[in-house]
Formats: structure tokens, C-alpha cells, sequence
């Protein structure tokens, strides 16, 4: 899928909320994470997303929500899937089309 997304000028990026450290171990350990890997240890970008289980806030505990964020090359969102589980993915030719349309001059 990483490949496809590339070619068509895509990437994919996940943002963790998880440190530096964390994350770098993470890599070492698993070479082949089929994505860019960014540390928001802080939850800063993952709060201004509103990207946050309300059920864990109320025990003080953070539990980002497993979002899926299409941006074009002009920073504007273009498409959003949001979970209440990590494991609820969208399909990967679904997202790949949405990518292969944004190539594509809009006619008029």
C-alpha cells in the first residue's frame, strides 16, 4: 500500500503518542513499519485534533482515537475515518483511489 500511496505522491504518516525514545526503539526493532512514525509525546497535535477517548480522560488516563486524515498538497483535509478501535481500518484500494483523485485535475 506504501508503495502505491508513494507513487502517486502520497505517504503515509502515523503520529504516536509516544516519546522520541519509544518510538526510535520501535523502529529499531521492527524495520519494515510500513509508515513514517512521528512523536506527539505531549498529545499536542493528537489534542487540537480532538483525537481523544472521552471514556479515558475521566481516569486521567490518554487514549488517542485511530483516525485515518487525507490531506491534499495544499494542507486541506479531504477525507477522514475515525475508529473506536485500532483494528478498524478502511480499505486500502478506497483510500488509494481517494490519493489517485486528488492527482487528477478536477474538470470543469
Amino acid at each position: 500500500m506504501r508503495k502505491a500511496l508513494q507513487s502517486q505522491g502520497g505517504e503515509i504518516l502515523a503520529i504516536c503518542a509516544e516519546s522520541v525514545e519509544n518510538l526510535a526503539k520501535t523502529r529499531r526493532q521492527n524495520t519494515t513499519v510500513p509508515c513514517l512514525l512521528a512523536s506527539d509525546a505531549g498529545a499536542k497535535a493528537i489534542r487540537s485534533l480532538n483525537l481523544l477517548h472521552d471514556s479515558f480522560a475521566r481516569f486521567g488516563k490518554m487514549m488517542p482515537v485511530p483516525a485515518n486524515i487525507l490531506v491534499d498538497r495544499n494542507g486541506i483535509v479531504v477525507w477522514t475515518h475515525y475508529a473506536s478501535l485500532v483494528t478498524d481500518r478502511p480499505d486500502p484500494r478506497f483510500v488509494l483511489e481517494r490519493v489517485k483523485s486528488l492527482a487528477t485535475p478536477a474538470t470543469p
